[in-house]
């Protein structure tokens, strides 16, 4: 009898640990650097400052500092929709871009808005990228499967669902790193996520 409780009881917290997926926003600051290291102003480049990105179960979608659509996916169609120096196009997610992609894992534990953080580098043939990743906040990695642009299944699959709060992305030539500054958990709806309410404006 004693038995069959534990079981059940640990099955119980196993499902419930299990759909405790992370709901809500991370906002991000951007920088940018050149090839020696010297940090380049965003608004001279034409680029975003800050990056806020909002994720609910299959859907996300990232604003920038002025509240502007950057990029939305809906997980119900597998459409990635993304900005283009103002015009919103889309993409099936389920196409592979870039090609490749290699993933090892990296020393030295980091803390982020206390949260502490793994690092993970994943190499294309494009660019390379460090993630500091973090199992505080997990989304279920099942419902991104054929997400296979940007190599996001490819992430979420060696994490097992984790999120990042830092990238470190390097370009021939130039370095973009993203950082948390806050998160915020939020109930978000699939109306959240129409792109329709972005095209209207």
């Amino acid at each position: 009898m004693y038995k069959f409780l534990f079981l059940f009881l640990a099955f119980a917290f196993n499902l419930e640990a299990q759909t405790n997926f992370f709901e809500g926003r991370i906002s991000m600051k951007l920088q940018y650097y050149d090839s020696l290291g010297n940090m380049l102003d965003p608004e001279i480049l034409g680029k975003d400052s800050e990056m806020h990105y909002f994720i609910s179960e299959e859907n996300y979608k990232s604003l920038n500092e002025k509240g502007t659509l950057t990029q939305l996916f809906n997980g119900s169609t597998n459409k990635y929709f993304f900005n283009n120096q103002g015009q919103v196009q889309v993409i099936d997610a389920s196409f592979k871009f870039p090609q490749s992609g290699t993933v090892s894992k990296l020393a030295g534990d980091t803390t982020i808005l206390n949260h502490n953080c793994e690092k993970l580098l994943i190499k294309s043939e494009n660019d390379q990228t460090i993630y500091y990743v973090t199992k505080d906040l997990i989304v279920d990695q099942n419902l991104f499967e054929d997400h296979n642009f940007g190599n996001w299944n490819l992430f979420l699959k060696s994490t097992n669902g984790a999120l990042a709060l830092k990238y470190v992305i390097k370009h021939t030539g130039s370095t973009m790193i993203m950082e948390a500054y806050e998160i915020e958990e939020m109930d978000l709806n699939e109306e959240d996520f129409n792109i329709e309410s972005f095209l209207e404006k």
